[in-house]
């Protein structure tokens, strides 16, 4: 201000000589008034990187504003006053936020990003080196039947600042449908297996890679967690292990085989050489198709190679379902129920019957099954479940399958409804499975990944 006033005197002084001194009725020139200087914006984030679901500060601070107002996401909008602060939680990629302050000399405007990375680098979960993955993809499309392939994929660990699997192979064993089935007199059978269709021989089929990539995996140094000494307390701290499978597969009319981009939970294994680490996930994609993805290291399946699952292995454990939900670029998130089940040694027979023939013939020599309450065990309705084991394929098949289904009783006998798809882990810890979409009548790419834990 002060030098504003020295540059007016000047001006003036210059003007008035300019018109030789006071000389009869010349008048005299008045500055103009100063303009209202534009508002001043500070504008700062707590942190510029963070992992993905983090909540970060936004501080902002202003002069020669009489109003604020904010945009960018949903806990970050509207008017704000002239300083103050805000949290916000950051999603996957870059988050950008915006602060606009308005004051009679205008308004100015001050942006602030905020990367959302993932966790942990890639080797926290796989070890390094060369693994072999063995598991399942299933592919669910709009109106079909579900098929459920056999594959194994060889990875590759990168030792550089990458964050990399390389996907080197990938090899199917065996595929198989499930879906209702007519016999040859087209009296219903329900739902059960189609057996392999690769044949009898059971080829094995080599997939070719057209391209790949395992990203999003940041080590992310504010954490300080070793994944082989990992003590996870509750199922929300597991939340944190992820990653994004890239896939794309060199292969014609690939209804079995479809491009992988979806985001998996990817549990740490207990050291960089042992065979606990898994991955599993699914992807709704924009065709009403699903696809479901369980990968397990090879060394898990050839342990428990001559301990196969059975009909037994369901029977008289008290399981608590756990919902697991996943997408792409996006953490994990588990989803718990106050309700697990309880499957007894009681089967549905010929005189039992539901809603259509279909479901009749599918409840048909299925296991009855209770609800259970899981803080405690204790029955919480009986009969509300029906589990039914599917099977027909040769003693080297992995895909052997638990059909999961709701049942309630009518006027008309038991309407079933809800499908779930569960394979048992090679050492039989664990459930893992998917909804059905399509066949109770429900939406078609409805699904999700769920896990049934052991509750005794």
């Amino acid at each position: 201000m002060f030098k504003k006033t020295a540059i007016y005197i000047i001006t003036s002084t210059f003007i008035l000589a300019s018109c030789g001194g006071g000389g009869g009725g010349g008048g005299s020139s008045t500055p103009s008034a100063p303009s209202t200087p534009a508002p001043t914006v500070n504008f700062s984030a707590s942190s510029s990187s963070v992992a993905t679901g983090t909540t970060v500060t936004l501080t902002f601070s202003s002069s020669n504003a009489t109003s604020c107002s904010a945009s960018g996401s949903t806990d970050w909008t509207g008017d704000k006053g002239t300083s103050g602060s805000g949290d916000v939680k950051i999603v996957y990629g870059t988050n950008t936020f915006s602060l606009s302050c308005t004051g009679s000399g205008g308004t100015s405007s001050k942006d602030v990003t905020v990367d959302g990375t993932q966790g942990f680098d890639a080797t926290a979960f796989v070890g390094t080196g060369s693994k072999t993955y063995r598991g399942f993809i299933v592919q669910k499309l709009d109106g079909s039947a579900a098929s459920i392939a056999t594959v194994e994929f060889d990875l590759s660990a990168s030792t550089d600042d990458s964050h990399v699997l390389d996907f080197q192979a990938v090899r199917v064993y065996e595929i198989q449908y499930i879906a209702y089935y007519l016999d040859d007199d087209e009296n219903p059978l329900g739902i059960k297996f189609s057996g392999n269709i690769l044949g009898e021989d059971n080829p094995i089929l080599d997939l070719a890679i057209a391209d790949s990539s395992l990203n999003g995996i940041y080590l992310n140094s504010s954490v300080s967690v070793d994944p082989y000494n990992y003590s996870d307390a509750t199922l929300d701290d597991l939340e944190q292990f992820s990653a994004d499978i890239n896939l794309d597969f060199d292969y014609e009319g690939n209804n079995f085989y479809p491009d992988l981009e979806m985001g998996v939970l990817a549990l740490p294994n207990e050291s960089s050489s042992d065979n606990s680490s898994v991955f599993m996930g699914y992807s709704e994609n924009s065709d009403n198709s699903y696809t479901v993805l369980y990968l397990e290291e090879k060394g898990s399946w050839d342990d428990n190679q001559s301990n196969k699952p059975s009909e037994s292995d369901i029977i008289a454990i008290n399981l608590a379902k756990v919902d697991l939900f996943t997408s792409y670029q996006s953490l994990p998130n588990f989803v718990t129920y106050d309700y697990g089940l309880k499957v007894k040694s009681e089967k549905y027979d010929s005189n039992d019957s539901a809603q259509g023939s279909y479901t009749t013939a599918t409840l048909r020599g299925s296991l009855k099954a209770d609800s259970i309450t899981t803080y405690d065990n204790e029955i919480w309705g009986y009969d509300d479940y029906a589990v039914k084991y599917l099977f027909n394929a040769s003693s080297e098949s992995d895909q052997r399958v638990f059909l999961k289904m709701d049942t309630a009783s009518t006027y008309y006998g038991a309407n079933i409804d809800n499908y779930e798809v569960y394979f048992l882990s090679p050492d039989k810890s664990v459930f893992i499975g998917f909804k059905l979409g399509r066949y109770d009548g429900g939406v078609e790419g409805d699904t999700n990944m769920s896990i049934l834990l052991n509750n005794d």
